[in-house]
């Protein structure tokens, strides 16, 4: 094969549709770099980074995605699932935008049960699957080595697809009881030895009758 057809075909290969998509547009970086992009809490499973854009609802692409790379875990949307974006107004679900590296669930809520974080930096996204579990998740500490390969101006935006959030219970005390409104006052061990004398001789004496 001389040069000339063998550029062709390299050209013809890379600009196809189909080695696009293998590579997700974005073949440098691996979701998975920098512990997945979570510093304290590793999420289930990742994809990306794919080149595009976090907007105000989900692509067909990003739906489809996520619903081939997730369901081995047991992901599965239902209607009552929400989608919410940090950049949105009041932050939607969250605290703040997350550009210092954290994201935190508004009014103390707590994400339970399966649910995805979407990072995206620059021009570019990763999506990751977790589990709140029964006590669920308030915040999360992250980077976005997983998104970029260079890190420029902190975090664009975060978004939010799962389960409507949760209030954080209230606090019981120890051992699961509750504390009566008005507590009364123990008897003394004393208290108690002088009322039982003052009644054994209350009983001697109507004996003595």
């Amino acid at each position: 094969m001389t040069i000339r057809p063998l550029i062709l075909a390299v050209l013809g290969t890379l600009l196809s549709p189909a080695f696009a998509k293998s590579v997700g547009n974005n073949a440098s970086v691996d979701c998975h770099l920098g512990d997945s992009g979570f510093t304290l809490l590793r999420p289930l499973a990742c994809v990306g980074a794919f080149q595009g854009n976090l907007t105000g609802e989900l692509s067909d692409f990003q739906r489809q995605t996520m619903l081939e790379a997730f369901k081995p875990f047991g992901y599965g949307p239902t209607g009552g699932w929400i989608y919410s974006k940090s950049d949105a107004e009041n932050n939607g679900v969250f605290e703040d935008l997350g550009k210092d590296f954290t994201l935190e669930f508004d009014d103390n809520k707590r994400a339970k049960g399966l649910f995805v974080i979407g990072l995206k930096q620059a021009n570019y996204y990763s999506l990751y699957l977790f589990d709140g579990g029964s006590t669920g998740i308030q915040s999360l500490d992250f980077n976005v080595r997983g998104v970029v390969s260079k890190q420029v101006n902190g975090l664009s935006h975060a978004v939010y697809f799962g389960p409507a959030l949760q209030s954080t219970p209230p606090v019981r005390p120890t051992g699961g009881g509750s504390v009566p409104p008005n507590p009364q006052p123990v008897p003394a061990p004393g208290a108690l030895l002088l009322a039982a004398t003052g009644l054994g001789l209350l009983t001697l004496r109507r004996r003595g009758r």
